[in-house]
């Protein structure tokens, strides 16, 4: 009876898994045929064609087969996504991915899936050409991650020619159709602020900063749609969300305004954080408090994304899950005149005026000899009852920094003194014979003159 039991729960749980994948097989009355497939990064991207079998036989006798067709003008990625077969969560049942492919040449074979966990993708290259071949593909270190879209991207490699790939018989996890996910039924606040002091970047209420590319390709895996017509109103609307840029048409001065204005609304988005970037290598988030199905508004401090240079802003990112609507983008600052103003009128090291000082630029590089004591730095605001706070830098190379905080302590800016240093002593003469050498930047031999340096 034991053995009977065993054997009985051994069937169930083979069946338990063998139900927990299913296979993409275009079929006319099969799975994948009637959905959505979007080409992109494939030059003119050529749509996904559902065919017969050109080659039935060996491993597969299907009779209906998908054709991507590779451009030679493509990125090398080339790839199809759909995101028709629901949403799923890897686990130890359904971790194996299977694809079937047909290839004139060996390259990478890419397999991707995004939605609400962090991209995944693995590669793996055929080895045969010019017939049937089955890849496996192992995301068990994806277990427990949730996906909505699938993404094929059959010759991973650059091409001198079109190359023709034919698919089929993709073994995925089970999906949960989702349905349309809720729209926003209603429209943001009416922003308040007098257009004088505003400088926006997405509204229907100001008028914008032209020129803004509000999809830079940076390998995002977001769909981006902009004036997403939802309850009547244009919104910026993205799909699929890992991260999405926003660039600017030119880096833009922001240091006079107090804040940025955010209107958004989703369905189903359980992380967001918002960037302003600026040259350099630091990018400091804000998290945005996430309240599903309500219009959120939120007026973030410039202060918060410290250290970004407010004179020269040439970005936005968005980073989170999901899909979310966007509106009224904007900075802005008070009417409040003298009180809420964090500019200084001058700047100095060791009482002499910072070279190229302006009340907007918050940032000076200021050149020392070596061995030089850390410099004396005073600052005057524009408005004589606004506070500053200067931190020393505490060695050299080294940054002082001036904190001024507006009179009705509603705007804080902070000014950067970077001090470098510069050698003292002259660099060896070189001994090279002239006839040996090919100079390109010396006082002692004939420099060659130089394209680009």
């Amino acid at each position: 009876m034991k053995n009977l039991l065993l054997s009985l729960l051994v069937c169930l749980s083979m069946g338990s898994v063998a139900q927990s994948t299913h296979t993409i097989n275009f079929e006319p009355i099969g799975v994948g045929a009637a959905w959505n497939w979007v080409v992109v990064e494939n030059g003119d991207n050529p749509p996904l064609e559902i065919i017969a079998n050109p080659v039935s036989g060996g491993i597969n006798t299907s009779s209906t087969v998908a054709k991507f067709t590779a451009r030679a003008a493509g990125n090398p990625w080339a790839l199809c996504f759909t995101d028709d077969d629901g949403e799923f969560t890897f686990n130890v049942s359904n971790a194996t991915v299977k694809i079937m492919v047909f290839k004139p040449v060996t390259s990478n074979v890419g397999i991707k899936f995004e939605g609400m966990s962090l991209p995944v993708e693995i590669l793996i290259p055929n080895t045969l050409i010019n017939e049937w071949e089955e890849l496996t593909f192992d995301f068990s270190g994806s277990i427990g991650n949730t996906y909505s879209r699938i993404v094929i991207i059959p010759d991973f490699a650059a091409r001198a020619e079109d190359h023709i790939i034919y698919f089929d018989n993709i073994q995925v996890p089970n999906g949960v159709p989702t349905g349309p996910l809720p729209e926003p039924a209603n429209q943001p606040p009416v922003p308040p602020h007098a257009e004088a002091n505003v400088l926006s970047i997405y509204s229907d209420t100001y008028t914008d900063l032209a020129g803004t590319n509000f999809n830079p390709n940076w390998g995002q895996s977001t769909t981006v749609t902009v004036d997403y017509l939802a309850a009547g109103n244009n919104t910026l609307k993205y799909s699929n969300l890992n991260y999405q840029g926003t660039e600017l048409p030119g880096p833009q001065n922001v240091a006079s305004y107090q804040y940025f204005h955010i209107d958004f609304w989703t369905p189903n988005s359980t992380s967001l954080s918002f960037y302003l970037i600026s040259p350099g290598p630091v990018e400091t988030p804000f998290v945005l408090d996430i309240s599903q199905e309500s219009w959120v508004s939120v007026d973030i401090p410039l202060s918060a994304f410290a250290p970004v240079d407010l004179s020269n802003v040439f970005q936005f990112k968005v980073v989170g899950n999901g899909t979310v609507y966007f509106d009224n983008w904007y900075f802005w600052k008070s009417s409040g005149g003298a009180a809420s103003d964090a500019t200084l009128s001058d700047l100095k090291v060791n009482g002499t005026t910072v070279a190229g000082f302006d009340p907007g630029i918050l940032s000076y590089n200021y050149e020392l000899p070596a061995g030089s004591p850390v410099p004396t730095v005073t600052a005057t605001p524009t408005n004589p009852f606004a506070s500053v706070v200067i931190n020393d830098a505490t060695a050299l190379p080294g940054t002082t920094q001036v904190i001024v905080t507006s009179q009705d302590e509603t705007v804080t800016i902070t000014y950067n003194v970077n001090f470098v240093l510069t050698p003292v002593v002259a660099a060896p003469t070189p001994t090279q014979d002239p006839g040996d050498v090919i100079s390109m930047f010396s006082d002692a031999y004939t420099d060659v003159p130089v394209d680009t340096w």
